[in-house]
């Protein structure tokens, strides 16, 4: 009976990891820059102040209580909430550079990158409307 149980519990674990959104990097619709994965995890983390290019970049970010955020964190630029707190703290105190704003709903990021020819973003997949928005690159 244990062994039904435990299998149990690992398939309600497996769909549970298997449910998790594809986050979608999005730009304005007239902006047709390229970047990569290590380009954008650079933007993110202050390493980079221009899109490849050379072109005026406004990186926004979502509030650490959102998921997408912390799937974000995790996956792309490849640290816990908790150690991305303390490099900005450390970016702050040396003056070298100051976190993304945050915004709190996709809604709000859709608006201003709808709006924001220079602005780069994420937001689940689901959220994309693809009339306001290009999607640049997706995360699963």
């Amino acid at each position: 009976m244990s062994v039904m149980r435990s299998l149990f519990a690992l398939m309600i674990l497996t769909a549970a990891v298997n449910t998790q959104a594809a986050i979608a990097v999005i730009v304005h619709l007239d902006n047709y820059e390229k970047i990569n994965e290590a380009q954008l995890r650079n933007l993110y983390l202050g390493k980079m102040k221009t899109f490849p290019s050379g072109a005026d970049v406004n990186v926004l970010d979502l509030t650490p209580q959102n998921s997408v955020r912390e799937a974000f964190t995790r996956q792309v630029l490849r640290r816990s909430e908790s150690n991305l707190n303390a490099y900005w703290a450390r970016m702050l105190f040396s003056s070298q550079g100051r976190p993304p704003p945050m915004l709190n709903t996709p809604q709000e990021v859709l608006n201003i990158v709808s709006h924001d020819k220079k602005a780069i973003a994420y937001v689940d997949l689901e959220a994309v409307d693809t009339n306001r928005v290009r999607v640049i690159m997706v995360f699963e």
